[in-house]
């Protein structure tokens, strides 16, 4: 367990590294052509609609962010492996912030003209440093600032630590809390300078991971060993030939990949269908959230000792009813309705199926299970927003979403009526952990 000095120093970076992206994804979207630096789930979205409109020059800047990212991910891999955890993260700080004082002064001393070559090298230092910072997230065993992802996070955490009276429970939330929180004030911050027209934004981002890379005094002796993972790959091929495990992952993704891109392309759906405002939009967003909060709160009502699986899949299929009636309902007030039924069903279908990996899945077994969940939530939700961004393209934003709650009822059904026939696991730590044959 971690002591009071390192718990207070990862929540540090966690809430730094926050503010960091927060800056930087109002910085590359409102001075860089409109694309997101961190938010990869927001670039697929927008390559596939550049795509389709054959807007080649906005689609390499999307482009430009995703081969960037990816870039720093592998390059804060090689800087971990094989380093003690202190090491490594003080070296991946160091190599983010050099990046970010790069682009700063990068910047400040170049003219900026819209999609120039200029343009695409800031955008590529800004993505590789949110790579390396990715790398940051994992090796401290945090994941980013991803909306939908952080929302059912907080309110899954929220619903099994009042279920269960867990305590230190809470004190994650708190935590997760301040991290969003921090990401706001950065992005706040970042587009009050930019609408004042002030360069020192730039600096912004370098400025808060900058601090965390300052001397702060001798730190206490402490016996550190290599971040030696085991293999990413190791158990999967175990994972996926367990029914149970598998159908769980399956109904994650499909509702992630056919439903998640309800919330991405509502104003979208907002402005084309309703011409409704920005103020309807956020109040669209509002409703999806408070739905989820709803869903998590309908959570302590059940039984601990439930089977899930019947829950997770009704609710999964609802999800996509709700898409179906969104394409059809004429009334802006209608819409707002069905996305509080969203975010339930989003919140519920979620945490239940993350219920049911986490329980089923052998001690040995655990953490690839979970990152397959992780990898499904958010696979899903990427992969939709892409393909959904050519079918409203080609289709109609109404045709998309009903044709993506059609196929989600469908999957989800026959997902469900598979899932529910397959055993339940009595003993997960006595299960056979073996690696791939």
């Amino acid at each position: 367990m971690l002591d009071t000095i390192k718990l207070n120093h990862v929540e540090m970076i966690l809430l730094v590294t926050a503010f960091a992206v927060g800056a930087v994804d109002v910085i590359s979207f409102a001075t860089l052509g409109g694309v997101f630096a961190s938010a990869m789930t927001g670039n697929f979205a927008l390559l596939a609609y550049y795509v389709a409109q054959s807007d080649s020059q906005s689609a390499m800047g999307s482009v430009v962010a995703l081969s960037g990212f990816v870039l720093g991910c592998a390059l804060g891999v090689l800087q971990r492996r094989g380093r003690p955890q202190q090491q490594a993260l003080g070296l991946l700080l160091t190599t983010e912030a050099g990046l970010l004082l790069f682009f700063a002064l990068y910047a400040m001393w170049t003219p900026h003209a819209a999609h120039a070559p200029s343009d695409h090298l800031q955008i590529l230092l800004l993505a590789v440093a949110m790579g390396v910072q990715a790398v940051i997230g994992q090796t401290i065993s945090h994941t980013t600032i991803v909306f939908t992802t952080t929302l059912t996070k907080l309110v899954g955490t929220i619903a099994d630590s009042l279920a269960n009276g867990d305590a230190l429970g809470l004190k994650d939330v708190k935590i997760q809390s301040a991290v969003v929180v921090s990401y706001l004030f950065g992005a706040l911050l970042a587009g009050a300078l930019i609408v004042h027209n002030s360069d020192a934004v730039v600096l912004l981002p370098f400025i808060g991971v900058a601090l965390l890379i300052l001397p702060h005094g001798k730190p206490a002796p402490t016996e550190s060993q290599p971040f030696n993972a085991p293999h990413p790959y190791a158990g999967i091929g175990v994972i996926v030939r367990m029914p149970h495990l598998r159908d769980a992952l399956l109904t994650t993704f499909f509702s992630g990949l056919l439903c998640a891109p309800l919330l991405t392309f509502c104003p979208v759906l907002v402005k084309s269908a309703f011409h409704g405002t920005a103020a309807q939009y956020s109040l669209t967003v509002g409703a999806f959230g408070l739905g989820g909060l709803l869903g998590a709160t309908a959570l302590l009502a059940v039984d601990a000792t439930r089977d899930r699986r019947r829950l997770s899949s009704w609710f999964a299929a609802g999800f996509g009813l709700t898409l179906v009636f969104a394409a059809l309902v004429p009334w802006f007030w209608c819409l707002v309705g069905l996305l509080v039924l969203a975010g339930m069903s989003m919140s519920v279908t979620n945490t239940s199926t993350n219920t049911v990996v986490q329980t089923s899945a052998s001690s040995h077994l655990r953490g690839q299970a979970v990152s397959l969940y992780m990898l499904a939530v958010r696979g899903g939700a990427a992969l939709g927003s892409l393909l959904t961004g050519l079918s409203v393209t080609l289709l109609g934003i109404r045709e998309a979403l009903l044709i993506n709650g059609t196929l989600a009822i469908l999957a989800q059904v026959l997902i469900g009526r598979h899932w529910q026939d397959t055993p339940v696991p009595t003993a997960p730590d006595t299960q056979s952990s073996a690696g791939d044959p």
